[in-house]
Order: C-alpha cells, then structure tokens, then sequence
C-alpha cells in the first residue's frame, strides 16, 4: 500500500478496518493487526505530507486537547442518505430495513437538523456509552459503527460498543503517547 501510495502521489486517503460479517465477530488479534498495519503506514508516510484519515482524526484531537465526538458521518448527525428510489435515510447499512427511512426526497417539511432520527443517532457516540466512560482513549476514540456492534450484540441495538474501533483507537494512542515521547526526548 505505501509504495502504491508513493508511486500515484496520493496525498489524502483512509483506512477502513472490516466490518462484521452478519452477526460473527473477527478476532481482536486482526483488529490489533490492522490497527497496527494503519498506524505503520501513517509512519511511513507522514514524511511526504501524506493525510491517512483514520489517524488524523485522532491525531488532531490529541494535539488540540478536544475531544473527536464522532467518527461516523451518521452518528456526527452529519450524514444524509438517498436510496434509489428517492427515500431518505442516515446510514446505507441500514438501507434495507424500512423502518430507519424516515422521509423521502418529496417531502418539503422534512428536515434533519431537528428530526428526532438524527437526534437519536447523534446520541450513538461513545460519550453516551455508560461502557466507555473509564476508557483511556475516550477523547480520541469518536467510536465506531452502531450497525456493526448491533451485528455482533443484537439484544443491545444500536447503543453498543464497535469493538473495531476501541482496539483501534487504544493502540493508536499508545502510538502517539509512544511518539511524543521519542519527539521530545529527541528534541533537546
């Protein structure tokens, strides 16, 4: 991927870890890998300047000392959905279940900003995750995606932990502890 990245001079892109697969988990020693495989390609090619996504978002709410709220457009309250045939909805794995269509592009009244749908889901972060509350990379975290934790805890709906994105957000802020550490001891 990085001699890919390098040879077409991308400069902004991101990673995305896998999703669930119907309701079967992947291992956390794949999570730790891919976390692992995204932060080892951030390090290679932050010296030419390159944005990966995934990392940034963390990175920015470490530096800045602000929290990342978010870390998908449906939960942000900032993401609108249009299927094909003209409902409207906030997330495209939930396209097929009715229910989370909530309007469709011919309705003049609708509007998200103050539809209680887009309330609901901005409430989906990890800041309302009473199992989140002691984590050491809430700040950074922004949580992951409501439909895959419902695919592997059901009975929870869509107010559960993706475990995809508390591996990742864990080790990648022991990555940037780890690196501020070596930039300042090699600093003086």
């Amino acid at each position: 991927m990085v001699e890919l990245i390098k040879r077409y001079k991308i400069k902004r892109f991101g990673y995305n870890i896998l999703l669930a697969k119907g309701d079967e988990s992947k291992p956390d020693e794949y999570y730790q890998k891919a976390s692992q495989f995204i932060i080892d390609s951030f390090v290679a090619l932050r010296g030419d300047g390159v944005y990966e996504d995934r990392i940034m978002r963390k990175l920015n709410a470490f530096a800045t000392a602000k929290i990342h709220f978010s870390d998908c457009g449906a939960t942000s309250g900032g993401q609108i959905l249009f299927s094909p045939d003209g409902r409207v909805g906030i997330c495209q794995g939930l396209m097929a279940e009715d229910e989370n269509y909530v309007a469709d592009i011919w309705d003049d009244s609708f509007d998200a900003t103050t539809h209680p749908f887009w309330e609901k889901w901005a409430s989906l972060v990890p800041l309302n995750e009473s199992e989140c509350f002691d984590c050491v990379a809430l700040g950074i975290c922004g949580g992951g995606c409501p439909v895959n934790a419902r695919a592997i805890r059901p009975e929870r709906g869509l107010h559960c932990i993706d475990n995809r994105s508390c591996v990742h957000a864990k080790k990648t802020l022991e990555f940037l502890i780890r690196d501020l550490y070596e930039i300042a001891l090699h600093s003086g």
